[in-house]
Parts: structure tokens; sequence; C-alpha cells
């Protein structure tokens, strides 16, 4: 069941959505409200489950790695072992994102590795494992995956320019040992405060700072996000997949998506779909509501699309265990 949240609320997620590591008192002043105010909302919005978290929107593509995403469609398999899959790909040191979805599959997920033949090797252990289990599955190649702001959660209507993140971009940086800890912790905890990160690294509070900027300011480190149950303020979340008849048509149609404010990534993959889009819908209004828009303007184009929700996300940490 949704929870009833007021503006205010509203304007705290969307600031934290743009950047978790902001000070209670930079968003104080922001939001005109007394620092005693924004604890005790971030508080009650982390209790009644709404704010669940706190990660960093790390670009590893810069550090080496590939991203393949797996959609899988499970035969009839008792819960028990279902379960067993979905807890050996979120323990997996080479995924980052996996979550639990609706027809036409049943899992999804995403894998980081060094080459080619290494996410061969990692996924032929998968197959091993689970191989019996598994009605289909689909492997693409990320090129690049943007990620927009929960825009949303304050506006309805198209918004122009939308800055998006892009994880993808393979321009290759050498981190040391210290900036590699940094990173892995704030993976974990995008809030973790300076001092809290010097203390677990044994550094200074200065060199720790130092470290995020020079992380931010060469690519490595895109952003700081939330982890939000979307489901408890109203919405839900869906992938849509759209292929084009002329690549003018999908380009016009990918920055139409683009501009709403539902939309929440636009990827692009090696032998995917055309366009390929994240949106976090409101319950009410459904999937159709959006899919109306773009068959009014585009409709003559599209050849074929196909859609799921996603469930519920058992994983998001941008940062493998052991690079």
């Amino acid at each position: 069941m949704p929870v009833h949240i007021d503006l205010l609320d509203r304007k705290l997620l969307f600031e934290l959505d743009r950047n978790s590591r902001q000070p209670h008192s930079q968003l104080a002043k922001k939001l005109h409200v007394a620092k005693g105010v924004i604890n005790y909302r971030i508080k009650r919005l982390e209790d009644n489950g709404i704010l669940n978290g706190y990660y960093t929107v790390i670009d590893t593509t810069k550090l080496g790695y590939y991203h393949f995403r797996i959609y899988i469609k499970l035969k009839e398999t008792p819960k028990r072992e279902k379960e067993e899959l979905v807890k050996y790909l979120v323990a997996s040191e080479r995924t980052w994102w996996v979550a639990l979805t609706t027809f036409p599959y049943d899992i999804a997920a995403i894998f980081i590795a060094k080459s080619l033949h290494e996410f061969n090797e990692i996924f032929k252990e998968f197959l091993k494992k689970y191989k019996q289990n598994l009605h289909s599955y689909k492997v693409k190649m990320y090129v690049e995956l943007k990620h927009f702001f929960r825009d949303y959660i304050l506006y309805e209507e198209y918004m122009e320019n939308r800055k998006g993140m892009i994880v993808g971009e393979e321009e290759s940086v050498h981190l040391t040992g210290q900036e590699m800890g940094v990173l892995k912790e704030l993976a974990l905890n995008s809030r973790i405060g300076a001092v809290a990160l010097a203390k677990k690294l044994k550094m200074s509070p200065i060199t720790a700072n130092s470290i995020i900027r020079r992380l931010g300011k060469n690519g490595v480190i895109k952003g700081f996000r939330i982890l939000c149950d979307y489901s408890l303020l109203g919405y839900e979340y869906y992938w849509v997949h759209i292929n084009v008849s002329n690549y003018e048509g999908g380009q016009k149609l990918a920055k139409l998506i683009a501009m709403f404010p539902q939309t929440v990534y636009l990827d692009e993959t090696i032998g995917g779909s055309d366009i390929e889009f994240g949106v976090q819908v409101k319950r009410d209004n459904g999937i159709q509501s959006l899919l109306t828009k773009i068959f009014d303007k585009f409709n003559e184009i599209i050849v074929d699309y196909d859609y799921f929700k996603v469930l519920e996300n058992r994983k998001v940490l941008y940062m493998p265990r052991q690079p």
C-alpha cells in the first residue's frame, strides 16, 4: 500500500536523488526548514521503508569492465529452487543489478567482466549450476546506460533537456589502492561521512574528500543516489523495448522518451531492441497511459514492442567486491 507523504517529503526525496551526500544543513537551507526537521523527515522516510539505502553510480567501464545484461525465463521451478538461483546471482561478485520481473521473463541481471572470455567463463559457471531450471535466456552487451533523476517525484509534464548520467565511457582510469578502497565503501553507502570513511580506511578526512572529488572529476563516480521504494509512493517500474522502421524516427522517439519525467533509464545495447528504457509510472495510470503518448506520435514507425514489470530489486551495487 502507498505511504502518504507531503510536499516537503517529495522535495527532500527529489534533492537526495540528485545528490544523496548533501549534508542535512544544506538540505535545510534549500528547503527553507530547520535542520532538525530534515533529520526527522529522513529518519521517518527510512523507518517507513521509502528510503532504504544510498548508493553511488560508478562507471566501471572506466575501470576496464564490460556490462552484460541477462533476461532469464525459468521453467516451472519450485519456489525454493528459484530463490536459490536468485541468491546465487545476488551473491555473485560480478553482478551489480538483480531483479525479479513479470512475463515474458522472471529475472533480470547485469554482469560485469574484464573481457568477453571472462564473462563467458562466469556465465558458464552459472549455467553448470542452473541450466536445468532455465526455459530460455537472452544476453546483450551494453554500450551505455543513461541514468535520469526521478523527476516524477515533483513533475508530471514533459521536461526538455533532462540531464542524465552516462555509464559506458570507455576512457580508462587507473586507480590507486586508496582510491579503490574509497570507491568500494561509497558503493555500499554514498552518505558515509568523510571522518567515518577515513577512519575505516586509515587515512585523513582531507585525503578521503580529495579522493572523492578526484573520482568525480575523472568520471568514475557519476553521482550519489537513493534506493527508493517507488511502490510505496504509488509507482510501478517497467522496462520497455521498441523496434522501429527507420533510424531518424527512432532518434526522435528516444528524445521524446527522455523528456518523460517518469523515464529513469535509457540504454543502448549490441543486438538488443532499437530503443530500451526504464520508467516508473503511477500505478493508477499504468504503463499503457505512457505507451499511448508514444503511439500517438510514432505509431507509423513502430514495428513491434514488449515490456515487463520489475517486481523487486534484489541488488543494486555498481562496484564489484573483487576487481
